[in-house]
């Protein structure tokens, strides 16, 4: 399992300009959406919290939390800043059409958003140190297995 490093409610607090209080009042439902994707949150006095579960659940959550803000607020800053203007989304933007149409592929502009939302937090996750220890795919049609290498390849 993929661990975080431990942080409290008043930095958390203090970075987002709310009360503790207000955090506080929120963990509940914190605790209940990390748990859909089996991810758990512990407390230990003075250390902070620490969000413990797997990798590819952790990328699953943030993807989904992203792919929520995008539909709700699409010009939010976390969307427009940090997510989808950086360098790899922006390649991903320009290629992703010519992958899919060579790969006989065809999806949604919904579909493609959120695959490019993934492929951020992918990049981000990687260069902060969280790999995937390992990943099976199940079985997939070629033309799917084929873009993905190719899209693979586009992020490294």
């Amino acid at each position: 399992p993929t661990s975080a490093p431990s942080l409290t409610l008043a930095e958390l607090a203090e970075d987002w300009s709310v009360s503790r209080a207000t955090l506080q009042n929120d963990m509940a439902d914190v605790r209940e959406h990390l748990l859909r994707y089996h991810l758990t949150l512990e407390t230990r006095p003075r250390h902070g919290m620490k969000l413990f579960g797997g990798e590819m659940a952790i990328r699953a959550c943030l993807t989904d939390l992203l792919w929520t803000l995008a539909q709700q607020e699409p010009s939010h800053p976390l969307i427009v800043s940090t997510t989808l203007n950086t360098e790899v989304s922006q390649r991903l933007q320009s290629l992703l059409p010519d992958i899919f149409s060579h790969c006989q592929i065809r999806l949604t502009d919904e579909s493609v958003l959120f695959l490019r939302l993934y492929c951020a937090v992918a990049v981000r996750r990687i260069r902060e140190g969280y790999p995937l220890s390992e990943c099976e795919a199940e079985e997939v049609d070629e033309k799917v297995r084929h873009a993905a290498h190719e899209i693979g390849e586009l992020l490294q």
